[in-house]
C-alpha cells in the first residue's frame, strides 16, 4: 500500500499536482480550526468579508459560532448579505473599520477582493491583474471601537480576522479598546510591499506582541508562481494566557 500511494504521488507531481494529508502540519485551515476550538472562541469578526468566503470556509470546517462580517463594497456585500440571511449566526455590515469613523473612498480593483482603501506600492510591479484599480468608490467607515460593545455580547470568546488589503494596522489603531477583550487575531501581511503606506510583516508581528499577542500559525497567501517568493501571509495570533498552555 505504501508503495502504491508512493507511485501514485510520484505521478501527481508529474502532472504538477501534489497530495498532502489534512493535518495540522500541512494544513493552514486546520490549524486555524484546532486555535479556535482550543481558546473556545464563539464570535469571529470577520472584516474584508468580500463576498463571504472566509465565513463559508469556517461553515464548512464546522465552526458554529456566531459571525460578525463587515464588507465596505455595495455588490461584494449584496452577496455577502444573501449568504447572511440565510444563516441565524452570520451579520453583515455595510462599512470598512479604519481607524476613525466616517467617510472615505476606496479604489476598487477588478478583482473586488484586491480593492483597498490604499493605493498600489510601485514596488508592486509584478500584481497580478486583478489588482487593476477600475474606479473609486464613496463608503462608511467606522472604527472598531465605536461598534464593539453594541456588536459584542460582555460574555463573548471574540476572534478578529482582518483581510483589509494593507489597512490592517488602520483597523487596529482604531480597536485599541477593544483589543483588551479579543483573544485572537488573524492578519493578512505582506512580506512584499504591495500597498503604499502598509505595515510589512516583521513589524507587524512585533506590534502584535507588544500588544500581547503570540503568533502561533503562519500560512501563505499569494506567492509569485514565476520565481516563487511569498508576497503575503495570514498569520494567527493568540494570547497566550487566555486559552491552553500551548
Amino acid at each position: 500500500m505504501n508503495n502504491w500511494r508512493k507511485y501514485v504521488q510520484e505521478q501527481l507531481v508529474k502532472l504538477g499536482y501534489q497530495l498532502n494529508k489534512r493535518d495540522a502540519m500541512h494544513s493552514g485551515r486546520v490549524r486555524r480550526m484546532l486555535l479556535l476550538k482550543n481558546f473556545a472562541v464563539d464570535t469571529v469578526l470577520d472584516v474584508g468579508a468580500n463576498v463571504g468566503q472566509y465565513a463559508r470556509e469556517l461553515r464548512r470546517d464546522q465552526y458554529g459560532g456566531r459571525i460578525i462580517s463587515f464588507e465596505p463594497l455595495g455588490d461584494a456585500f449584496d452577496v455577502l448579505s444573501g449568504y447572511a440571511d440565510r444563516d441565524n449566526l452570520w451579520e453583515a455590515y455595510n462599512y470598512a473599520l479604519g481607524d476613525s469613523s466616517g467617510r472615505a473612498v476606496i479604489n476598487v480593483s477588478s478583482n473586488s477582493e484586491w480593492s483597498s482603501l490604499l493605493s498600489i506600492s510601485p514596488e508592486f510591479s509584478d500584481a497580478p491583474p486583478g489588482a487593476q484599480v477600475v474606479r473609486e468608490q464613496e463608503i462608511g467607515v467606522r472604527a472598531l471601537d465605536d461598534v464593539f460593545t453594541d456588536l459584542v455580547g460582555p460574555n463573548a470568546r471574540p476572534f478578529l480576522k482582518i483581510d483589509a488589503q494593507g489597512y490592517e494596522k488602520k483597523v487596529l489603531d482604531g480597536a485599541s479598546n477593544s483589543l483588551n477583550h479579543i483573544l485572537g487575531i488573524q492578519l493578512e501581511m505582506s512580506l512584499q510591499r504591495a500597498y503604499e503606506g502598509e505595515v510589512l510583516f516583521n513589524d507587524m508581528v512585533h506590534i502584535m506582541e507588544k500588544a500581547g499577542f503570540a503568533l502561533m500559525s503562519v500560512e501563505p497567501v499569494n506567492v509569485n508562481p514565476m520565481a516563487g517568493r511569498v508576497r503575503q501571509v495570514d498569520g494567527v495570533f493568540f494570547r497566550p494566557d487566555s486559552g491552553p498552555n500551548l
